[in-house]
């Protein structure tokens, strides 16, 4: 039964514009939500095409993940496993949106080096992207820490490091990021981003007390420091065509296996469905030729791979005709 409300699209009032949004959800039951476009493939890592590896599956509720060592740091692009769904380019993208997930951990003990992390990101390669991240501190207490960081072409930056700081929940409770974006915050007109948590599966989603205006970052003029100036590169980051979501782990400094299960993940951004290999909005004739023209191809970076086993053959063919139209 979960699967049938996973693969259906709800749809929702957006009371300040009187129009409806499309909310996304997927449960991860079993395996991905079939009317998604789900991908493995992330531009500029060094594994960018390898796709899933053994380390990642799907139980009965979830989506699992064991994490590696590796990141999107600067130019150490060996990061694994970050399963992501590209945002539509030719669909309007809402005025007030979000990405939510929730997820349950195997949170290691503090080790000096060993900065355990879960969280979302946003991205157009492994050179710019945006990171909101849960992370067991490695050094000092017992506790997970907020943060968001992003990379522009290579170039790395704090955006803060936020205050955020709980006790790992008992006997793999859950926990959830949200990001939020309004084009006009409290009716100011400015764009802002905010970011939330939830330090277990029954609380409010709280926003991230950090530092340099705290969770929200405006262009240049929305706030003093160093908040302000960051947040003013992401706006225009996340406005960037051709961009990708994912969910994202890593240990950052050691090799250890940590469990990581993804809930879910819901969006109101318009992301492209399973068979749109054109990312046009639509599954028609020109996504049906692209899988007839590389039928056979052998390429994991294969855009027309549908379901990301390596090879173009009968089923990414099957993947178009079911969704045609």
């Amino acid at each position: 039964m979960k699967r049938l409300l996973s693969i259906g699209v709800a749809t929702a009032l957006t009371v300040s514009l009187g129009q409806a949004q499309t909310v996304v959800r997927d449960d991860f039951s079993g395996g991905f939500n079939p009317a998604l476009s789900w991908s493995w493939k992330v531009p500029g890592l060094v594994n960018e095409c390898s796709g899933p590896t053994s380390l990642a599956s799907f139980s009965a509720n979830s989506l699992d993940i064991l994490t590696r060592v590796g990141g999107f740091y600067q130019e150490f692009n060996e990061a694994h496993d970050i399963p992501n769904l590209r945002i539509l380019d030719s669909a309007p993208r809402p005025d007030n949106w979000y990405i939510e997930m929730m997820f349950s951990a195997d949170w290691p003990e503090p080790q000096e080096g060993n900065y355990f992390q879960v969280g979302l990101i946003i991205f157009e390669n492994a050179d710019s992207y945006f990171e909101m991240l849960l992370t067991r501190n490695a050094t000092t207490d017992d506790l997970i820490n907020g943060s968001a960081q992003m990379e522009l072409g290579g170039w790395f930056t704090w955006g803060a490091r936020g205050t955020v700081a709980f006790q790992p929940p008992a006997n793999g409770g859950k926990v959830g990021l949200r990001l939020e974006y309004t084009n006009s915050y409290l009716f100011s007109g400015i764009p802002a981003l905010i970011l939330k948590y939830k330090p277990n599966e029954d609380s409010e989603w709280l926003d991230f007390d950090g530092t340099e205006c705290g969770a929200i970052f405006f262009p240049a003029d929305g706030c003093p420091g160093w908040g302000s100036w960051f947040g003013g590169y992401m706006i225009d980051f996340i406005n960037r065509p051709e961009l990708k979501i994912g969910l994202y782990t890593d240990t950052a400094g050691r090799e250890t296996e940590n469990l990581v299960s993804f809930d879910y993940i819901e969006t109101n951004l318009p992301v492209v469905r399973m068979g749109d290999i054109n990312a046009d909005g639509v599954v028609d004739d020109t996504d049906l030729l692209a899988v007839l023209f590389a039928f056979g191809t052998s390429d994991t970076c294969a855009i027309e791979d549908t379901n990301n086993d390596g090879i173009v053959d009968d089923r990414d063919l099957l993947n178009v005709l079911f969704n045609f139209g």
